[in-house]
């Protein structure tokens, strides 16, 4: 037997009072606290992530929408749930996605200058060119990039060589 993490998505019709939907929720979570429930709601839907014990993930969702339609029985839902979505996983494999950063890697200007190699201003020019990647947002401190944007930009980047150009030989005269 494996312990699941199914989360189900179901619509509903009380429409927008919240203070009613949000009192059948707090029903549901009473109901489904041994099964380690997360609950959340708006004005079309109710959903909840809980754990189950299966051999299978077919047999883990089936219980789990078995236990879900008996638990909006007991709280004496309206309508009976329709799930609209449904996603089983190991409990395992949703604690490793819920370790990963789900954050991008951002960076500002004197990032993307060291990132680059160059000066803040030389950084600034570039980031003003075409070929240069979007910021994701422009702050009040300046604009913020995707770190992997930037290094798929370093990657096609034609640098220059660094110093002065040298000066043309006077023509003799």
């Amino acid at each position: 037997m494996r312990e699941w993490s199914v989360d189900l998505k179901t619509l509903h019709t009380l429409g927008p009072d919240l203070t009613r939907v949000e009192a059948y929720v707090d029903d549901l979570v009473g109901i489904l606290k041994p099964f380690a429930v997360a609950a959340g709601y708006d004005s079309l839907a109710v959903t909840a992530r809980f754990n189950v014990r299966a051999r299978t993930v077919d047999a883990a969702l089936t219980k789990a929408l078995r236990i879900f339609a008996a638990s909006f029985k007991r709280i004496h839902f309206p309508d009976p749930p329709d799930v609209v979505s449904a996603e089983v996983e190991t409990v395992e494999e949703l604690d490793r996605r819920l370790q990963e950063s789900n954050f991008p890697d951002l960076v500002g200007i004197a990032e993307v200058a060291e990132i680059l190699g160059v000066t803040k201003q030389r950084a600034s020019e570039l980031s003003r060119s075409r070929r240069f990647p979007k910021p994701i947002a422009q702050l009040a401190a300046g604009p913020v990039w995707d770190r992997h944007a930037i290094a798929r930009f370093v990657e096609r980047w034609p640098r220059r060589r660094t110093g002065r150009p040298k000066k043309a030989a006077a023509m003799a005269g």
